[in-house]
């Protein structure tokens, strides 16, 4: 009886094997009807995310500044004022789009993974013995993150959710393509990003000077002092050496010439004069107030600077000292004096410059630091003789009466020459700056380029379920035709 009740599974398998052609036919069949739906949906449907690769190009892009030294990031596309001017430009308000939907449907992540140098780093690892010191572990997780970053900002993904908008394809491209060109017409233009060298004086020194001679000229002198730095400071890169001012044809080579002259043979001897006959000044008390305040201004700093001088070379005394084995370090050895006994310091000095000097006290073992500090030195010692220099023109008593000198009027004029043409040597190095800025900007190209067209993310191809859901319509035709042969098979 338990026999006749047993289930025969050659009933159940033969026939399946028998109509096994038809059991993959069906079972293909219904992912094909799934696939089909998925195909006409999406033709049939807009996408709803439009993306765009941006690559950033300029240099210092990996170390996230820009070349004027400013901080970048790829969230600076996102900038309010920037997608407020690609809002407006492309006229969005009047196609009915609204502002905060149009800001919150654009979004930017970078345009790199990681996973190549993730695999690298974790084969890395598993290379080293299992018993991986804890600093070599920490090295080669720190290498991994700072590569991350450096690859993160050197391209983005510039999204847009066009399901919030309906621009459709078109003006959706023209948004992902405004942005980056807007951001960077706003940065280089406006923010001066690109710019090799950006520190440039836009004061004009003929339009601000005193109606007191002896106040003018000194405005002169220090006008003059600080153009000749940004000139020297400029000629100091071999490409800007060769470029010509457009009108008048002059290099930096003739500007240092020119200023050189001018502070020689028309401010000093100016100074000179009005320094040494008070007569040209309007009022004689602000004269020699002026005259006396000058003098003890830089004698305070003249007192200064030998005093710092003296501190590095009590450093120095030390640093030679320790490193020819004849003394001790600073804070080694109690029975030497310290630094900061052996020095009695001077008011004027701040902590920063006591930390300043202690800092340069800690790298007593490095070799440059000698080198370092006679630099320090020989800067600190043209500066004294700078001053000293001033205190000569501030020292005399200024009672000559002008006779046999120019008249007031004729200084005046001299000064009010001499500012002009400061104000044109301004001006001439103003045009240098720009065309080498230029000349940077050129080599370095624009800030980004696009990598290839805009990509659409479709709604029905992208869905991460129709695998899944291909595969389910697969079992089903499959389960249904077993059962189909099954039930024929009990019929009969």
């Amino acid at each position: 009886m338990n026999n006749e009740q047993e289930i025969n599974l050659k009933d159940l398998v033969i026939p399946l094997w028998k109509g096994k052609y038809k059991i993959i036919i069906i079972s293909l069949l219904f992912p094909l009807f799934v696939l089909s739906y998925e195909l006409i949906k999406f033709s049939f449907s807009l996408p709803i995310e439009y993306r765009q690769t941006i690559i950033f190009n300029f240099e210092g892009v990996e170390k996230g500044v820009y070349p004027n030294g400013s901080i970048f990031s790829p969230n600076d596309l996102l900038a309010s004022n920037i997608l407020k001017r690609v809002y407006d430009n492309l006229g969005l308000a009047d196609k009915g789009i609204d502002y905060d939907k149009f800001t919150s449907a654009i979004n930017i992540r970078p345009g790199f993974n990681g996973d190549d140098i993730l695999k690298n780093t974790a084969t890395e690892i598993a290379k080293q013995d299992k018993k991986i010191p804890i600093e070599d572990f920490n090295k080669i997780v720190n290498t991994y993150l700072a590569n991350i970053n450096a690859y993160a900002l050197q391209s983005a993904l510039l999204t847009l959710d066009d399901a919030k908008l309906g621009l459709g394809d078109q003006l959706a491209q023209n948004v992902l393509s405004a942005i980056p060109k807007t951001w960077a017409e706003y940065s280089i233009r406006e923010l001066g990003v690109m710019n090799a060298f950006s520190e440039n004086i836009f004061v004009r020194v003929s339009g601000n000077v005193s109606n007191e001679p002896v106040v003018m000229v000194s405005q002169l002198a220090d006008f003059q002092n600080l153009l000749s730095a940004k000139v020297n400071q400029l000629r100091k890169n071999p490409r800007a050496l060769s470029i010509k001012d457009k009108k008048s044809g002059l290099t930096l080579t003739d500007l240092s010439y020119k200023l050189g002259e001018i502070d020689k043979y028309q401010i000093n001897v100016l100074r000179s004069i009005v320094m040494d006959n008070q007569i040209y000044s309007t009022d004689i008390g602000f004269f020699e107030s002026f005259r006396k305040g000058q003098l003890e201004k830089l004698e305070r700093e003249r007192g200064e600077i030998k005093r710092i001088i003296a501190v590095y070379d009590d450093v120095s005394t030390q640093f030679d000292q320790s490193s020819t084995g004849l003394g001790t370090a600073l804070t080694q050895d109690s029975s030497n004096k310290k630094l900061s006994d052996a020095t009695i310091y001077s008011p004027q000095y701040g902590d920063g410059l006591v930390n300043s000097l202690l800092e340069l006290g800690g790298k007593m073992a490095d070799p440059a630091f000698k080198k370092e500090l006679l630099n320090k030195k020989i800067e600190l010692s043209t500066q004294l003789q700078k001053i000293e220099t001033e205190i000569q023109i501030f020292t005399g008593n200024g009672n000559g009466n002008g006779n046999g000198a120019m008249e007031k009027s004729t200084i005046i004029e001299h000064i009010n020459k001499s500012a002009n043409e400061l104000d044109n040597l301004a001006d001439i190095m103003l045009d240098i700056v720009n065309q080498f800025n230029s000349y940077a900007y050129n080599n370095q190209g624009s800030l980004y380029t696009l990598n290839g067209a805009n990509s659409v993310q479709s709604y029905s191809l992208n869905d991460s379920r129709i695998p899944l859901k291909l595969a389910l319509a697969f079992v089903l035709g499959f389960m249904i035709a077993c059962a189909a042969i099954w039930i024929r098979r009990l019929q009969k």
